[in-house]
């Protein structure tokens, strides 16, 4: 039976995920300091000892930073949040005031959709899936879903390329509804849609860094759009 048939909760799973992930990085960060310390004052003689401690603060200052940076999983721990419910639970399917919600904190947040946030996402849904947590890795999806959603609608409000932002910025469930309203409408044909959205596809995979998480994300999600404009603009030319 599908998912989303039935509503599921998931509490507490962020708060434990939070605390586990908080404990590794405070373990990581005193192990390092104290292997450089004990690295610098492992050097018999004070001048050379002197010369290494400095490098070795350093190196553990820019280390830690970057540690910080993996470990940092306040972004996704607030666009979560933002889909539950007063108690801190989740219910599949999302409402759409829940879905809002959380597409306003990924705008509150959008100067760190980066790879750290979305590797974090990936982390997460690994240890979901081995977990067998489905609800996570569902909201999970979502986050990354809204993140695709978020850097991928261009400025564009007209014509084909406004047509193709409406279907990229909304809701999975919406697309084929707002493809057929455009059609009806007028404003789109099948041939000036897909050539639009194959630019955007190009523009993705060219403009970003082979192999990273955000080329990933972004590809799966226009790819996912074209394979269901190609299945309604079939359905309208057999109707027709």
């Amino acid at each position: 039976m599908p998912l989303q048939n039935y509503r599921h909760r998931a509490t507490c799973c962020l708060e434990v995920w939070m605390t586990i992930t908080k404990q590794h990085f405070q373990l990581v960060q005193v192990l390092f300091c104290r292997a450089c310390l004990n690295r610098a004052s492992s050097i018999a003689a004070n001048g050379p000892r002197l010369a290494v401690q400095p490098i070795a603060c350093a190196i553990c200052y820019v280390l830690l930073i970057q540690l910080a940076k993996l470990y940092d999983c306040c972004g996704v721990q607030e666009i979560l949040k933002a889909g539950a419910n007063e108690k801190g639970e989740w219910y599949l399917p999302l409402d759409p005031e829940q879905v809002s919600s959380m597409r306003q904190t990924v705008d509150k947040y959008s100067n760190r959709l980066d790879e750290a946030l979305l590797s974090n996402c990936f982390a997460w849904m690994k240890k979901c899936q081995d977990d067998r947590m489905d609800t996570m890795v569902s909201l999970l999806q979502k986050v990354l879903q809204l993140y695709a959603a978020k850097v991928l609608t261009g400025q564009e409000t007209e014509g084909v390329d406004g047509a193709l932002n409406e279907v990229v910025y909304a809701e999975e469930k919406d697309w084929n509804e707002i493809i057929k309203k455009h059609v009806a409408a007028g404003g789109i044909a099948e041939a000036a849609f897909m050539e639009a959205l194959q630019k955007k596809m190009e523009s993705t995979v060219l403009g970003m860094q082979s192999g990273s998480y955000a080329q990933r994300v972004q590809a799966e999600y226009l790819k996912e759009i074209e394979s269901r404009a190609k299945t309604v603009f079939r359905q309208l030319a057999s109707a027709s």
